[in-house]
């Protein structure tokens, strides 16, 4: 039982960390929003960047934005993986 509450406890905190995001507002409504792999997610999988990036975009546009470019950026050497966009709110 308590392997199992460990286990689970576990999941938790891994799932619950975010990356690291910053962003620069590039014009009215307009914002390049960069997303940071934390080295925790990328023990899980790109999609849950994804879903990183458009948490914070949401924060930065909470009627709604639009996609205008995104590029996923692999993890290298000393470098965590990334995802770069630029959004406009709504």
């Amino acid at each position: 039982m308590i392997k199992k509450l460990a286990v689970a406890l576990s999941l938790l905190i891994i799932s619950g960390c975010a990356g690291e995001s910053r962003y620069t507002q590039t014009g009215d409504h307009m914002f390049e929003l960069v997303m940071d792999d934390t080295g925790i997610m990328s023990m899980l999988n790109t999609s849950r960047l994804d879903q990183e990036w458009n948490n914070e975009a949401m924060k930065l546009c909470p009627k709604g934005y639009t996609v205008q470019k995104q590029t996923y950026i692999p993890e290298k050497a000393f470098e965590p993986a990334k995802l770069i966009g630029t959004i406009s709110c709504k």
